[in-house]
């Protein structure tokens, strides 16, 4: 990669819940070859991770389960992607559009590696079904999750 230097954290760990607060971060990599225009090449880039759908439905689920933490019982782990550095989020993503987009995937990884980082996980049960209703049926937020107990 280059032409980038990111200009804040690359972990939603290092600065919560801003993944998409950063332009410079969050824009696509400049390709091999390419000459910059100027100094607003990265941010006018085409994408940046937080106008993908999926981001925008994974960051506005991240947000009510932060407000509702209290109301589960058991372990709720925050999809993967949202730790992911920049670079690996936005590749995460790209393999996610180009398996949900293509009938004929002949890649090298499975359908469960590509759903896993964007899969929030949760220890009990009823917590899932609770955040489910709650999230997916009233708030119609789109978003995939799991049940492994005792992780």
């Amino acid at each position: 990669m280059t032409g980038i230097t990111p200009s804040g954290p690359d972990t939603v760990e290092d600065a919560p819940m801003r993944i998409c607060d950063s332009a410079v971060t969050q824009s696509l990599p400049a390709m091999t070859g390419i000459t910059p225009s100027g100094p607003d090449t990265v941010e006018d880039a085409p994408m940046r991770i937080c106008d993908s759908a999926i981001m925008k439905q994974i960051l506005l689920a991240c947000d009510w389960v932060e407000e509702n933490r209290t109301h589960f019982a058991g372990k709720v782990q925050l999809p993967p992607v949202t730790k992911m550095s920049a670079d690996d989020a936005l590749l995460a993503i790209t393999m996610r559009d180009l398996f949900v987009d293509t009938i004929f995937y002949e890649g090298d990884m499975d359908a469960d590696q590509i759903r896993a980082p964007f899969l929030f996980t949760f220890e009990r049960m009823e917590d899932m079904h609770f955040f489910l209703e709650e999230v997916y049926d009233k708030r119609n937020i789109r978003v995939s999750c799991m049940h492994i107990p005792h992780f």
